[in-house]
């Protein structure tokens, strides 16, 4: 059965991998600047073949590298930090399983939900924003427009953002537990709301379960010289 089923496989993959692959370019908006891979030439909106996608922080800085296979993520991805292009996540999509990341910082709260309640805990493994941290902070950073009351008045504060990440990794009902007023909670709200959902969910016992996140939102006012 095991053989008959690789026999299929390989039937169904042979078209799709003999077909001629057309390279593609596309400009991104920060924290990316652009991005190449492959697609089908029988139909260009399939992706084929290696992909890249390039961080605006530096000119030519690898973000992510990874293959597709019929528009769809497989194997081993690998995530890159913005600054320094050390490797800070690998995350295989084919097995569903994170390979390596490096310590992650972003979430200072986790509530796991059982029966029905959220209970503060550490779940046995714990939720990750696919990219690790710098890439969450990137996404927050280059989405967020400082209010312009808090400009006006030179106000700086924190806002601490809960959401609940599903068990298929998407990130729902955004709160903020505190508004410190001058336009930062609505801010903070709109930009949360923009995250891809691009979560690995916590897991109990081996099993994805709906957990609630903290994360802190920083304004910080920079007098301009």
């Amino acid at each position: 059965m095991r053989i008959l089923s690789c026999i299929l496989l390989l039937m169904l993959s042979k078209p799709v991998l003999g077909q001629e692959l057309v390279p593609k370019s596309k400009k991104l908006t920060r924290p990316f600047i652009g991005e190449e891979y492959y697609v089908l030439k029988s139909d260009p909106t399939i992706k084929q073949g290696e992909y890249k996608r390039f961080f605006s922080s530096r000119p030519g800085a690898l973000a992510i590298k990874g293959q597709y296979q019929e528009d769809t993520k497989v194997g081993t991805w690998e995530y890159y930090d913005p600054f320094n292009g050390g490797l800070v996540q690998q995350y295989n999509f084919t097995e569903n399983k994170l390979e390596f990341t490096t310590p992650l910082k972003a979430l200072q709260k986790i509530a796991v939900e059982e029966n029905g309640q959220f209970i503060e805990k550490e779940p046995d493994e714990v939720p990750y924003f696919i990219g690790g941290d710098s890439f969450l902070y990137g996404y927050l950073g280059a989405n967020t427009m400082f209010p312009t009351e808090a400009l006006r008045r030179h106000f700086s504060g924190s806002v601490f953002v809960t959401a609940l990440v599903t068990k298929d990794g998407q990130l729902i009902d955004e709160k903020v537990e505190e508004d410190p007023g001058m336009g930062l909670k609505e801010e903070a709200l709109r930009v949360a709301k923009l995250l891809p959902d691009e979560f690995i969910p916590a897991k109990m016992m081996g099993e994805p379960v709906n957990t609630r996140v903290t994360f802190e939102m920083r304004f910080r006012f920079m007098p301009s010289r």
